[in-house]
C-alpha cells in the first residue's frame, strides 16, 4: 500500500516511474524463481517440489489475473480472488483441492511474499479454516501382526517411530548425538543446512 501510494504521489507530482519493463522491478515468476533457488540450498528436494507445485498454483492466478509484478499486490482484496481460485481447482482425480491443502498452499505463498516484504497476506492466512482429518491409530492387534511381518531393521525403525512419535524428515535426521539413553530421552531439533561442496 506504501509502495502504491508513492507511486501515485510521484505521478501526481510529475516525477517518472518505473515502467512496466524496468528490469528492477520485481517480475512475479522472477522472483518465485529467485525464491526456489535459494530454497534449493537449504531444503531436501521433497520439500522443494512441494513449494514448486504450491507457487504453480500462484503464478497459474497471477498470469490468469493480469499481475505480472508483485507491486501490483497492495492488499489483502488483491489476495482474496487467489483463495477463490485454489478452492475451485482440481486434482488429477477430478476432486476439487482439500480445504487442508488450499490453507497450506496459500500459507506457502504467504512465505514466499514475506520474503519480498509483502505482509498482508497472513490476514488471509488466518482466516483460513478447515477440518482437521481424524486419525485412527493402529490397534494392539494390528501392531503385532506388522511387528510378526517385518524384518530386523524394519522392526527397528518401525520401533522408532512408535516409540518417538516422530514424524518422517525427524526420524531421516535423527543423529546418535539425539540419544541420550541414559535417561531415555531423544532430542527432535532443527539441523544446519549442508555444506555446498566447492571445488578448488
Amino acid at each position: 500500500m506504501q509502495r502504491r501510494q508513492a507511486m501515485l504521489a510521484a505521478v501526481g507530482s510529475g516525477v517518472a516511474v518505473k515502467s512496466d519493463g524496468d528490469p528492477h522491478r520485481g517480475r512475479v515468476a522472477d522472483e518465485v524463481k529467485k525464491f526456489l533457488g535459494k530454497k534449493t540450498l537449504v531444503k531436501d528436494p521433497k520439500t522443494v517440489k512441494t513449494y514448486t507445485e504450491r507457487l504453480g498454483y500462484f503464478l497459474d492466478w497471477c498470469e490468469r489475473s493480469g499481475i505480472k509484478h508483485l507491486d501490483q499486490l497492495t492488499g489483502g482484496d488483491d489476495l482474496s480472488p487467489y483463495v477463490s481460485f485454489l478452492r475451485q481447482r482440481k486434482t488429477t482425480r477430478d476432486t476439487l483441492l482439500e480445504p487442508r491443502y488450499v490453507y497450506n498452499t496459500f500459507q506457502t505463498c504467504n512465505t514466499f511474499l514475506r520474503a519480498n516484504a509483502i505482509l498482508f497476506a497472513g490476514e488471509i492466512l488466518g482466516q483460513l479454516d478447515y477440518e482437521e482429518k481424524e486419525v485412527k491409530p493402529y490397534r494392539p492387534q494390528e501392531l503385532k501382526l506388522l511387528f510378526q511381518a517385518a524384518d530386523v531393521e524394519e522392526k527397528l525403525w518401525m520401533s522408532y517411530f512408535l516409540n518417538t512419535g516422530c514424524r518422517e524428515q525427524e526420524v531421516a535426521n535423527a543423529e546418535y548425538c539425539d540419544l541420550l539413553d541414559d535417561v531415555n530421552v531423544v532430542w527432535v531439533r532443527s539441523k544446519p543446512p549442508p555444506r555446498l561442496q566447492t571445488q578448488g
